[in-house]
Formats: C-alpha cells, structure tokens, sequence
C-alpha cells in the first residue's frame, strides 16, 4: 500500500520487553509502518491508562496515529491486521494490485 504524505506517526506504548509489544513492534516492522516505541515505565499517564483498561501495563499496548487512540489486549497477528486495516482506511492508503490480478491498464 502506498502511503500518504499526511498519514500521522503512530506511536506505540508499552513495556520494553513484554511478550504483546515485541509482537506489535514485530508486526509494524515487517509491514513497513513506521512507529515510536514509548516505554511507559517513562510515561506515567500511559501506563495508567493501560492498568485501568487492561490491569497491568504488560498485558497489552497502545497504538496512537493522530487522534486515534487504541488499547488493545490480547495482541495478536489477527488484531493487529484490524487495526492496520482501519488505520490505512483512515489515512487514505491506496492499495497495490493484488499479485496475478491483471490491472486496469492490463485489462483493457
């Protein structure tokens, strides 16, 4: 997918170390989103939001793109690609043809 100029940064906070941020991080690395990585033990105001949503800072992650702002528990490859999914559709991401489909040009 192409990306667009004004597609915001996205921030992602978490605990250096746990099991669901080296997932995230693993995940926008290899799709080619470029992310921060925050370690909330730095920023108290994010690790409380993730102890009242998820009850404890290494359950889970926040994803953040402009003013989006998402929890998520239960980080996997599936919730992950929602997430991305929604976050393209936000920014106005172009899609690539899919390979062995002929393109528009192709097909005329």
């Amino acid at each position: 997918m192409n990306a667009p100029e004004s597609a915001p940064p996205v921030r992602l906070y978490g605990l250096a170390g746990c099991g669901p941020c080296e997932v995230a991080k693993r995940f926008l690395s290899s799709r080619g989103v470029p992310f921060t990585f925050v370690d909330v033990a730095r920023e108290p105001e994010r690790r409380n939001l993730l102890e009242a949503r998820l009850g404890s800072p290494a359950r889970g992650v926040i994803l953040e793109d402009g003013d989006t702002l998402e929890v998520m528990q239960g980080v996997s490859v599936a919730v992950l690609s929602r997430w991305l999914s929604a976050y393209r559709e936000r920014h106005g991401f172009t899609p690539w043809p899919r390979r062995g489909t002929p393109s528009r040009r192709q097909r005329s």
